[in-house]
């Protein structure tokens, strides 16, 4: 996997005993040298975790991470790392994978845990808290950059070290060991799932993968479930009933990424519903270019492959004139909308004014494509709404005031307008 083995003598100058080969660090020399038609696949499971050429994704991101031209080493923690960075790795990894870009909060979340890993074990390997600044701020290590390893020497002689204590007593604590090496938990799930016949419970994988602590009351507790019934999942099910309940925000025992809204909720999280919808748009870019190509094959074979008399009409415009529900009669440049969420279709998003419904216009410098039209944003209503096209520093329907966006024309209606009859009465038109 591209890694890099480095000969380290166990013995004094001089020794003629032999040198131990051991395993140096991963450089991942072949992915970060391949051109961008080269691109490896990445297929993710409904959880947005991925589960093909995963430990080639994840030894990449590693290498990112490690690298303090993209991830600087010096901030306290990865949410004061401006945002610029993170969308500059997540570009790159875009440049080397192959996948939906509606997958973007994983990756983030497993460079930030990549990230913090290599920070502690920079600070573990080469600072001393009994040696004064002094003689190791000009010493830092082969894979730091200078400055940032000034700048984190002086953060961890001062209040950093407070907070290391404390979490060395909590890790401390610890009695449980996952012994599945670097296999993620979600490529475990997913072979557990398939020789089993159904997605496993909690108290199975956790049984599979860990040791020690809470086995034997686990195990007591699955006795319990009546013969021939699966362990319920849920919230209390056998796993939180012997290892307690969950903490905000995660979901053990699903791996990276993974919340309880996305596990037990009716309505998926905030960050689940941007990636389907990023993946839906993918596939309906596909559809739409698979119907554009069949259309112009056909009509260059109806016309004797003389294709200078078709009319030229947008993938939009195709469409429109076969269905009977055309947006494009609905709505058109210049009208002023409302704009509504993919993940609750009846929830406005936000109101504007149509400027472009021609396929080829750029938003963000990618084209609108088929069935899309460019908004100038003037009133946000969810102002945390994820863009379904987010580019540059715009991420929400918030960022976005006063400024052009790309939305699916489907989800645009227009404004309902207010007509003043001549008696001063009013009605909605």
């Amino acid at each position: 996997m591209d890694d890099v083995a480095v000969v380290q003598p166990l013995n004094e100058p001089g020794s003629r005993k032999k040198c131990n080969r051991v395993r140096g660090p991963t450089f991942m020399c072949k992915v970060w040298g391949q051109q961008e038609d080269e691109r490896v696949k990445v297929s993710f499971n409904d959880k947005g975790q991925p589960i093909s050429n995963n430990s080639i994704l994840s030894h990449f991101l590693g290498t990112i991470a490690r690298n303090g031209k993209y991830a600087p080493l010096h901030y306290k923690s990865w949410s004061k790392m401006p945002r610029v960075y993170k969308d500059d790795m997540f570009a790159l990894v875009l440049q080397k994978f192959d996948f939906c870009s509606g997958h973007k909060r994983w990756i983030l979340r497993s460079l930030s845990k990549k990230w913090r890993n290599w920070k502690a074990t920079v600070k573990r390997d080469n600072f001393d808290s009994d040696l004064p600044i002094e003689e190791q701020i000009h010493s830092p290590p082969d894979r730091v950059q200078a400055d940032q390893w000034k700048e984190l020497i002086k953060y961890w002689h001062g209040d950093a070290k407070k907070v290391s204590d404390k979490n060395k007593d909590s890790r401390a604590g610890q009695s449980t060991i996952y012994r599945m090496g670097k296999t993620p938990l979600a490529i475990v799930r997913e072979a557990e799932a398939k020789n089993l016949g159904h997605d496993p419970s909690r108290a199975h994988l956790f049984l599979t993968c860990f040791t020690d602590n809470g086995k034997e009351q686990m195990k007591e507790l699955s006795k319990q479930v009546p013969e021939g019934e699966l362990d319920s999942s849920g919230p209390n099910d056998v796993f939180s009933q012997a290892m307690g309940k969950e903490k905000s925000g995660s979901v053990r025992m699903y791996g990276l990424g993974v919340c309880p809204s996305d596990v037990w909720g009716e309505v998926p999280s905030s960050g689940t519903s941007y990636r389907m919808s990023m993946e839906w748009k993918t596939e309906l870019d596909k559809t739409n270019k698979k119907l554009e190509e069949l259309t112009n094959l056909y009509l260059s074979r109806t016309n004797g492959g003389n294709t200078s008399n078709i009319p030229v009409t947008s993938p939009n415009q195709q469409i429109g004139s076969s269905t009977s529900f055309s947006q494009r009669g609905r709505v058109k440049v210049g009208d002023y909308v409302n704009f509504k969420s993919v993940a609750n279709p009846t929830d406005v998003v936000g109101k504007g004014r149509i400027a472009s419904m021609d396929p080829s216009t750029e938003v963000g410098g990618e084209e609108l494509g088929a069935n899309w039209c460019e908004i100038h944003v003037q009133v946000p209503i969810l102002w945390d709404e994820h863009l379904m096209r987010p580019y540059g520093g715009l991420k929400t329907v918030g960022d976005a005031i006063g400024t052009p966006i790309a939305w699916p024309i489907s989800l645009v209606r227009l404004m309902p307008t207010i007509v003043v009859k001549d008696d001063d009465s009013c009605f909605m038109d």
